[in-house]
């Protein structure tokens, strides 16, 4: 239905000298959101103003859903845009206009006309009454209302003259690549992608990344931290170190996740409020450990053992021992108001 859209941009229009700069960005951004779009377009900008021009066929639900996601876009406005012919002809493709978009609804309009071009023999409020006066002759189920009107009839009178009633908003901002680059990383929930938007909506350019480690960060590890969680009780650290009180409780998480020839490591300590470190990052502190060893045919028999260590133990054995059979997980979650560091690691037993 609709032929061309008119841009309307915000913030960009309180750019200075440079503000040339933001416009072609913005264009550039248009025109690479459009090429989703089946048909072809011509973009320009004129004087504060970004047309988008269907040259070919289209549809139009489409053109306006890849725009919608077109960051620096305030208004999208379907419009009919006409050439100068004089006032008459003006009104005629006003009422032609309104026939078609609402044929013959009943509601409630006002004029509301920007004179950009100052030679046009009619100032802006002149062209509100002439306009309103020809839109009531020829269409009566339409009547004027200038307080809460049901819809606007703007015309802008430009080099070419537009005609719109609809105001399609947009996401705002600024367009991507005029405030710099930037590395977003993943971490698979919610809070990374929204981050990603709202630098992006500023400006920004987003490369993202994400990791995806397999083996090690195997779903075993990822369902035991999770297991912690949920079970996790603040008597279980003393000064951020593992205590009795841990060990009895991961006993039963732990147990079941070992393959024979496996330890299985738990860290768990507070983060500080603010800055989100740890208070005690030696590795003089307590951690969980849980084995599940087979004995030598001397015996010949298997068995799990769980003891406390130091971190500073964990540390040693992944730099010297079997580091390419590791599996790992870490994270954080909260609990009571506070925030806690977590992690898993298993492998095999030296």
């Amino acid at each position: 239905m609709y032929k061309a859209f008119l841009i309307k941009y915000g913030e960009i229009g309180t750019k200075g000298k440079n503000r040339y700069i933001f416009e072609d960005m913005l264009v550039h951004q248009i025109r690479h959101a459009l090429k989703k779009v089946e048909g072809t377009f011509d973009v320009t900008k004129e004087n504060g103003r970004i047309y988008v021009e269907g040259t070919s066929e289209f549809d139009d639900e489409d053109a306006i859903n890849a725009l919608r996601k077109v960051f620096g876009i305030l208004w999208i406005c379907p419009m009919l845009q006409v050439k100068d012919e004089g006032f008459d002809k003006l009104a005629e493709d006003v009422i032609d206009y309104l026939r078609t978009m609402y044929r013959g609804k009943k509601m409630t309009f006002k004029v509301n006309a920007r004179r950009a071009r100052k030679n046009y023999p009619l100032d802006s409020m002149g062209i509100n009454m002439a306009m309103g006066e020809k839109i009531l002759e020829a269409i009566p189920e339409m009547t004027v209302d200038v307080h809460n009107p049901d819809i606007y009839v703007n015309i802008e009178i430009r080099s070419r003259i537009n005609i719109y009633t609809e105001l399609i908003p947009g996401p705002g901002g600024m367009p991507v690549g005029t405030n710099g680059k930037a590395m977003l990383l993943l971490s698979g929930g919610i809070d990374s992608p929204v981050a990603g938007y709202m630098v992006a909506k500023r400006g920004v350019k987003i490369d993202a990344v994400y990791f995806h480690a397999p083996p090690y960060t195997s779903d075993r590890a990822k369902q035991t931290l999770e297991e912690v969680a949920e079970k996790f009780d603040a008597t279980w650290l003393t000064e951020n170190r593992m205590n009795e009180t841990a060990k009895d409780a991961l006993v039963p998480i732990t147990q079941d996740k070992l393959q024979e020839g496996q330890e299985l490591w738990v860290d768990v300590i507070e983060l500080t409020p603010s800055g989100e470190t740890a208070f005690d990052t030696s590795g003089d502190r307590k951690i969980y450990l849980d084995e599940y060893k087979y004995v030598p045919p001397v015996s010949g028999y298997s068995y799990h053992n769980c003891y406390l260590v130091f971190y500073s133990n964990l540390e040693y054995q992944l730099t010297f021992y079997n580091k390419d059979g590791v599996e790992l997980y870490a994270g954080t979650f909260q609990k009571n108001g506070k925030k806690y560091a977590t992690m898993v690691t298993i492998w095999k037993c030296s």
